[in-house]
């Protein structure tokens, strides 16, 4: 019932040439968001205070989350758990502080 509601005003919007303009703008600026903040997650998760250097921890776990989303299509829940699964290991192993 909610969904037809909002349906309906979604429609009713549609219909108007302003309100049909100002709706696309409005997705635009929010698909841009998704892909500066995806962007910028990326820049600060993969490398460390200084630019130059390069965590290559987080590089191979990037690398195997790709290929197993891409190639294989592995749910985003496992590959979140393997990956803090595959921090915490580390971590308790001694190989990061």
């Amino acid at each position: 019932m909610i969904y037809q509601g909002f349906r309906f005003i979604q429609q009713t919007l549609r219909t108007s040439s302003w309100t049909r303009a100002f709706l696309d703008a409005v997705n635009l600026s929010a698909v841009a968001l998704m892909v500066v903040t995806t962007l910028q997650l990326g820049i600060t998760t993969l490398t460390f205070g200084k630019v130059p250097y390069v965590d290559f921890l987080g590089l191979i776990i990037f690398l195997i989350s790709a290929v197993l989303a891409i190639r294989y299509q592995i749910n985003a829940t496992w590959l979140v758990l393997g990956g803090g699964l595959i921090g915490w290991g580390v971590q308790i192993l001694g190989y990061i502080q």
